[in-house]
């Protein structure tokens, strides 16, 4: 927290494989290394309810069981956000370009479910 009062980081949420998660962990947010997608850009959530909710009916239908991470970002980053609707959520689009504006985070940590 600033002396301000004002939060100096913003906290977004993804949905992550747990080979994304390895790779974000050892190289920060990038696109996928294997070109499985997200190439030009990842999406995020701005709620860690909508990324539950979303998360665990993805992971049905798909059979598989991601992990949500929670992610904090520094304000100044948060210019680069594209805001928008998906599937009645909110989620963020950040640019591949911008990824390493957000590519350091203070922290990123598996969201306990």
């Amino acid at each position: 927290q600033s002396a301000g009062g004002s939060p100096r980081f913003l906290t977004i949420y993804r949905a992550v494989s747990p080979a994304e998660y390895n790779d974000m962990m050892n190289n920060g947010l990038r696109v996928n290394p294997d070109g499985s997608g997200y190439q030009e850009g990842k999406l995020f959530y701005r709620s860690s309810q909508d990324a539950l909710s979303n998360t665990q009916a993805y992971d049905a239908a798909f059979g598989q069981q991601s992990i949500i991470i929670e992610i904090q970002v520094p304000n100044n980053a948060t210019v680069n956000f594209n805001y928008l609707q998906m599937d009645g959520y909110n989620v963020i689009f950040i640019e591949v370009t911008n990824l390493p504006t957000i590519s350091n985070p203070l922290i990123i940590r598996p969201l306990d479910r």
